[in-house]
């Protein structure tokens, strides 16, 4: 074979390599693109950032905060748009100040549906979505145009014994609960579409 004969297969495997290099790196983004964090939200009712072990309190052990403390990002000065339950819940969801979300910033109130949440964006976009605890509230559940579950579905069925004043939904068994509905669900659409089986789970820790 001449020179001139081996130029087009030169061309060829040239062109050959990078065409199988690029469908390789589109391969690869769009892995990563597919492959979602899980979210776990914690809110701790009524309590003061100090009354954490992490923070030197010798009354009470909190190891899993103190871990997550320790492993990640502590904010030492943040604040919550109202000192109030449904009010600052709602704002958190919507991303809104409460002065803008009618009903919705009482706290007695609902929260109207044209305020969308984050928990119902995280839905539509593959997430598996559940909440445990107080969730939103005490605001009232209503009918349209009002949300009757701004968060997502309610995991409060399995309780403990607790002393007065302390909530008995056991938390560390419903999020089990949720997990294990999570697999049923991917298992049954795992060809589905990308992002499945990852999960946002709300849990509202109320003492």
């Amino acid at each position: 074979m001449n020179s001139a004969d081996k130029k087009p297969v030169a061309l060829f495997k040239a062109s050959f390599t990078f065409t199988l290099t690029i469908l390789l790196l589109c391969n690869g983004c769009q892995t990563r693109i597919e492959k979602r964090p899980n979210i776990l939200f914690c809110i701790s009712d009524d309590q003061s950032y100090i009354h954490t072990s992490f923070q030197g309190i010798q009354e009470i052990n909190t190891p899993n905060f103190d871990r997550v403390a320790n492993s990640g990002i502590l904010f030492s000065n943040a604040y919550c748009t109202a000192s109030s339950c449904a009010p600052s819940r709602a704002s958190i969801l919507t991303g809104r100040n409460i002065w803008e979300l009618e009903e919705g910033g009482l706290l007695f109130g609902a929260l109207p549906k044209k305020y969308i949440t984050f928990s119902h964006l995280l839905k539509q976009g593959g997430y598996e979505t559940g909440y445990t605890g107080k969730g939103y509230g005490p605001a009232n559940d209503k009918d349209e145009p009002y949300h009757t579950q701004p968060i997502a579905e309610a995991f409060n069925e399995l309780t403990m014994d607790s002393p007065e004043g302390i909530s008995n939904i056991d938390y560390s068994s419903n999020f089990d609960a949720f997990l294990s509905q999570r697999d049923k669900d991917k298992a049954k659409i795992e060809s589905s579409v990308s992002g499945t089986g990852s999960v946002i789970f709300v849990s509202s820790v109320h003492v």
